[in-house]
């Protein structure tokens, strides 16, 4: 890690027990920090900063990962996500156990289990997925998020109802269309981190196992 060109900085945690998430024994140091960048670590006694921050009997350590989280729709109702940084989660996916909020847009309240993510109407108003990553561009979450599309919401993007096998009344053919990707051409691909499904949830709403990923 470089050290910094002067002595000032923008920011210096000092005193902290610092976990650096490498699987290093932690060490206690102070932490300097220039435009969001970590700049030095150790014992930075003779430098100074704008702000300093006592971090003493704390734990500094970088910022966690919920790699299970059904935040899409609480990106945009609580975009400061309380919850979520209050215990030190900076990062999160979006979009699992194959329900997203897009792209997909209907009229009411969501049926299961679409209404994972919440029952009220008005949330599902994206019929693309760029147009979600633009409302969460005016209004971006206070942590970093990659977004997953689902296997169900584009199910019943294609279908009329859950309720039926894959098939009947010609959808083999357009859900086909969700695997080879039609629906989520650029610059919509772009802005996903992937896809999930559930085969759970396949079960429940009578999807052969074939049907479901």
């Amino acid at each position: 890690m470089e050290n910094p060109s002067t002595p000032h900085v923008d920011l210096i945690i000092r005193h902290g027990s610092i976990i650096d998430g490498t699987g290093a024994p932690k060490v206690s140091g102070d932490i300097a920090v220039r435009a969001d960048r970590i700049v030095a670590m150790g014992d930075l006694g003779d430098m100074r900063a704008t702000r300093e921050v006592d971090a003493s009997g704390h734990i500094v350590a970088p910022g966690f990962i919920d790699a299970h989280t059904h935040d899409d729709l609480a990106l945009l109702a609580t975009p400061d996500m309380t919850p979520k940084v209050s215990q030190g989660v900076t990062s999160l996916i979006a979009g699992n156990c194959g329900v997203s909020l897009a792209p997909l847009a209907i009229e009411g309240r969501p049926p299961a289990p679409l209404d994972l993510l919440g029952p009220d109407a008005g949330w599902f108003r994206f019929p693309r997925f760029r147009d979600f990553v633009d409302a969460l561009d005016v209004a971006p979450p206070a942590l970093n998020c990659a977004l997953l599309v689902g296997h169900i919401t584009l199910r019943h993007r294609t279908m009329d109802r859950f309720d039926r096998k894959v098939g009947a009344g010609g959808t083999a053919r357009r859900l086909s269309r969700h695997r080879r990707g039609r629906l989520l051409q650029p610059p919509q691909s772009n802005d996903l981190s992937g896809r999930s499904g559930n085969a759970a949830v396949g079960r429940r709403v009578n999807g052969p196992r074939r049907d479901r990923i």
